[in-house]
């Protein structure tokens, strides 16, 4: 027999038109031992999109950056996650207000009321400005810990100046013979453009070794201050922060639940908003979010290796 299932006229939300769809799911009756029977199992079928939306929602993860904040030995390492995560939260706002519409939710604010608090937050805290005060302060997260890595550097970075300031006295060498020579030779014109610009170049990495190592200095002095203070800020900003992707991940789940969610009325499986778009929501999981999400962890992952052997050089 045949179940039909009708929708409610509803929004399109790429189009901005109205419209009015029916589906029809055809059943073999011997399969069945009543009518209510083959209702209950046609619900079933039409709630598997929604089941597995739910399902998948479940599975992608929002916080792998908070959790590679948390885990950093260093507090340079964290603020990059936590700016890495405001970055996440902000992208994952916009696609959600684009695919879905700015909806109001249960709570009485839109998605944008949501999304512009997190957006303000950060612009009001700008959490990347403490790294000033790491290095006017010289503070280290756990200084036992870093002391060789903080003494490995200094050394490289020592070796490095030093090995950039030969290479511009030789280059300057080379340059007054080609001008001597010129000069002895009444030649005009001398190209010594190349040799120039490699000597800015080094001259300019070796201002930013210079304030590395003033930054390390710093750090060295002060190996054996109190950090109680600076937890306090960077540990509000975690929790902040995961405050934020806790309401992210609340409103992303409430806007999908309502766009895919699938009711029975009067013994008929009724679908609240369009089967083509609930179909075309659970492919898109498939396709989109499930993807996406796994493409995250994956890009989360590298970035936290990426972190994790950055700081084992460093």
């Amino acid at each position: 027999r045949s179940i039909v299932f009708l929708n409610q006229p509803t929004k399109d939300v790429e189009t901005k038109v109205y419209k009015e769809v029916k589906y029809k799911l055809t059943v073999c009756k011997k399969y069945f031992k009543s009518e209510a029977q083959a209702i209950d199992f046609s619900n079933a079928v039409a709630s598997i999109p929604y089941n597995k939306t739910i399902e998948l929602l479940d599975k992608v993860k929002y916080d792998s950056y908070l959790v590679g904040a948390k885990q950093s030995y260093s507090y340079e390492n964290q603020i990059t996650f936590l700016v890495m995560q405001e970055e996440l939260l902000q992208e994952n706002y916009q696609t959600l207000i684009e695919k879905y519409g700015d909806r109001t939710l249960s709570t009485g604010s839109k998605v944008s009321d949501y999304f512009n608090t997190l957006s303000m937050y950060i612009q009001d805290n700008k959490i990347e400005n403490l790294n000033a005060l790491i290095e006017e302060n010289g503070y280290v997260k756990d200084y036992s810990r870093s002391e060789l890595e903080i003494l490995n550097e200094q050394r490289a970075l020592t070796n490095e100046l030093s090995l950039n300031n030969s290479t511009i006295e030789a280059l300057q060498t080379k340059i007054n013979e080609l001008m001597e020579k010129a000069s002895n030779e009444n030649i005009t014109s001398v190209d010594i453009t190349a040799y120039n610009e490699v000597i800015s170049e080094l001259l300019i990495r070796n201002i930013e070794i210079e304030k590395a190592l003033d930054v390390i200095t710093t750090k060295i002095a002060n190996k054996d201050q109190s950090t109680e203070a600076f937890d306090t800020i960077i540990n509000r900003y975690q929790s902040d922060l995961e405050a934020y992707t806790t309401d992210y991940i609340t409103t992303q789940k409430e806007v999908v639940n309502n766009e895919a969610a699938v009711n029975t009325l009067n013994n008929k499986p009724i679908v609240q908003g369009n089967i083509k778009m609930v179909m075309a929501l659970g492919l898109f999981l498939f396709g989109g979010i499930f993807v996406s999400g796994c493409v995250n962890l994956i890009i989360d992952r590298k970035k936290l290796t990426k972190e994790t052997k950055k700081a084992k050089n460093e």
